[in-house]
């Protein structure tokens, strides 16, 4: 058994000595053996009287030391490694099976069957089977059958069927089938996929559902190339 020493500091377990730190009330010291924490059930633990606040134990249900906080008792350090599956229930939103991580993501949603990734994404967001990843992404979107990453990305979007990548694409589209790609990018018409730089239209391709005409629009070459005749020719 190890030596036990008090002092007029505390007590002092596992050596003949008695130069125990003044700022603590008990040490103990060992090169060979632990300190040991009383271990219970959770059961066990909930019958503990007016546990005091800082109340120490090893709860052997979740494998985790928790200690009393005043009010409840808080898992702390070590604990089981969470399955995926469990970590995917933890951030799953049950209300309209929606799926949401990140601070504020999915706050006021009223749709169903979307995907939120990052903070304050699908904030108000009132359409359905969307997948908005980006900070603020799809933030009070209506629309619905939507893909869009990147910051803001689609937000106030009204159409369906979108695609858009990069800083604020497609913010405030209110058309459907597009593709946005680059900052800014945003469209004129459905059907169209847009492609910007730095808020720039570098060039956008036009597919009309009804006559199925195509065109190419370069806006900064004034150069459009189809529309019907297959020719290329200046827009002015």
């Amino acid at each position: 058994m190890s030596n036990a020493v008090r002092s007029n500091a505390g007590f002092l377990a596992g050596t003949s000595n008695n130069d125990m730190d003044d700022s603590a009330i008990l040490e103990a010291r060992s090169t060979s053996k632990g300190f040991l924490v009383p271990r219970m059930t959770e059961t066990q633990r909930d019958a503990i009287a007016t546990p005091l606040k800082s109340l120490l134990i090893f709860n052997s249900d979740s494998e985790s030391f928790e200690y009393y906080n005043g009010t409840s008792w808080v898992a702390f350090g070590g604990g089981s490694t969470p399955t995926l599956q469990e970590v995917l229930d933890y951030n799953h939103d049950l209300v309209g099976d929606n799926f949401n991580v990140g601070t504020g993501a999915g706050s006021g949603n009223t749709g169903g069957s979307n995907a939120f990734i990052g903070a304050s994404s699908g904030d108000l967001n009132t359409g359905n089977n969307n997948f908005l990843g980006g900070f603020s992404s799809g933030s009070s979107n209506i629309g619905s059958f939507n893909n869009a990453l990147g910051f803001a990305s689609l937000t106030e979007n009204e159409g369906d069927n979108n695609n858009a990548f990069g800083d604020s694409a497609g913010l405030g589209n209110l058309f459907n089938n597009c593709n946005f790609l680059g900052r800014e990018a945003s469209a004129d018409g459905d059907f169209q996929t847009v492609f910007s730089k730095d808020g720039a239209i570098m060039a956008r391709f036009d597919f009309s559902a009804l006559t199925g005409i195509r065109k190419i629009t370069f806006p900064d070459s004034d150069v459009t190339i189809g529309g019907g005749g297959g020719v290329v020719r200046k827009t002015n």
